[in-house]
């Protein structure tokens, strides 16, 4: 592994950089001087304080910035490149050198570019570094009107953040079903709690052949006939649920 890559070896990064607030350009520097190497998104949440890899997304995601894995992984392959073309070193030996396995680097440059190892290689670091920099938007670190938006930094979401109250996991629950337990879940916490935070899982319907029908029925009946029980409502962090602040 090299010695990191100083956000000045990517001067394209280095003028957006001043454009980035606080946190998340720390993210942007550690992924460059990681060489792409940076642990997972729940250790890096961990370490910026962030208390989960949830809150970091969300973080990126309002800095108009790409997930930190799409980050991680174009600048790896930037700096393999950076080296093969350097060094003349294959990638199976790059491989070892950043201590991953070699099937593992070769599915990754074909799964992040679409191209096999041997075009990137032939394309070169300079059309790698215009395709991470396409990861960028053009206005990223501004607001719609080409200011900064504010606060400097704020990744929280008050109703995702809190702590549950208690949750209903409709797994398993035909549409009928889920219906009735929505609402006499809803109807039992009201007559409990006032501003009480409840999490109704309904799953992505991955198991489902029409796909996520629990999840639209839920949104349906909060945005509809439960409305007057509902202070509030988001989709969870994961999307398989939503949570919902009763009034």
């Amino acid at each position: 592994m090299g010695t990191g890559m100083a956000p000045e070896r990517v001067p394209a990064i280095q003028h957006i950089l001043p454009r980035i607030k606080p946190f998340p350009r720390a993210v942007v520097e550690a992924i460059l001087l990681s060489e792409g190497s940076i642990g997972s998104a729940q250790l890096v949440a961990q370490l910026l304080g962030l208390g989960n890899r949830f809150r970091l997304a969300r973080l990126l995601k309002q800095e108009g910035l790409p997930p930190l894995h799409r980050l991680a992984a174009w600048t790896a392959i930037l700096c393999w490149v950076r080296t093969a073309e350097r060094d003349g070193t294959c990638l199976s030996r790059l491989a070892t050198r950043w201590h991953r396995h070699p099937s593992a680097c070769y599915r990754l440059v074909k799964k992040v570019t679409g191209l096999c190892w041997l075009e990137v290689r032939t394309r070169g670091q300079d059309w790698v570094e215009r395709r991470l920099m396409r990861e960028f938007p053009a206005e990223v670190g501004l607001g719609k009107r080409g200011r900064r938006s504010t606060p400097l930094f704020d990744s929280r979401e008050p109703l995702l953040d809190a702590p549950a109250d208690a949750e209903l996991d409709l797994h398993g629950l035909g549409a009928i079903e889920a219906r009735a337990a929505v609402r006499a879940f809803l109807e039992s916490w009201r007559r409990r709690k006032a501003g009480a935070v409840v999490h109704i899982i309904t799953g992505k319907g991955k198991g489902s052949a029409s796909g996520p029908v629990l999840r639209g029925l839920v949104k349906t009946l909060l945005q509809g006939e439960l409305r007057a029980m509902v202070a509030e409502s988001q989709l969870d962090d994961g999307e398989g649920g939503y949570r919902v602040r009763i009034r």
